[in-house]
């Protein structure tokens, strides 16, 4: 009954309730919202902690005010286009890569791009926050999308990564 209710809601929304084709909202990487994601791509189950998911480049432990280049790559399988939003709770992106926008701790795509044989890769730099922290968690949201704005047949992946961040004399 939910199902439906949710499949009413944006049907009749469908022209404000589209896709995001200029970057998902801020914030919805959040693992409290992931849910607002799934509100208007509802055709497949999201994949949690999904292996499609990795970022190369990314350090077990750093020390503050480190920079990194990082390589977001996502598998999305046979999806003509796909997008991401990754943020840090610690520490600042920086966009490389030109489909890419930064806001505080966050960095997303802002035009879906098209897997090369199925792999999306996005290149940013993070920088360690100035202060130790104990663990810096990145929470990645992507969507193998099927580029035709609506809220069907795409699918969500989740998933999250620490660093550790020591501090002085550590």
């Amino acid at each position: 009954m939910m199902r439906l209710a949710i499949f009413v809601c944006c049907v009749l929304l469908a022209a404000p309730a589209h896709a995001h084709p200029d970057g998902a909202p801020w914030g919805s990487a959040d693992p409290d919202t992931f849910n607002s994601c799934a509100a208007c791509h509802f055709d497949h189950e999201p994949v949690g902690r999904s292996p499609a998911i990795v970022i190369a480049g990314l350090p077990d432990m750093t020390s503050p005010g480190e920079a990194y280049e990082l390589t977001l790559r996502f598998d999305a399988g046979a999806a003509p286009k796909a997008g991401f939003l990754l943020s840090a709770t610690s520490g600042a992106f920086e966009a490389i890569d030109e489909f890419l926008e930064t806001r505080d701790g966050e960095v997303r795509s802002i035009k879906t791009i098209t897997p090369e044989n199925g792999v999306a890769t996005w290149t940013m730099r993070w920088r360690a926050g100035e202060t130790a922290a104990d663990v810096v968690t990145f929470h990645v949201g992507a969507n193998a999308a099927d580029d035709d704005r609506s809220p069907f047949g795409d699918k969500l992946h989740f998933r999250k990564f620490e660093v550790w961040i020591r501090g002085d004399g550590e």
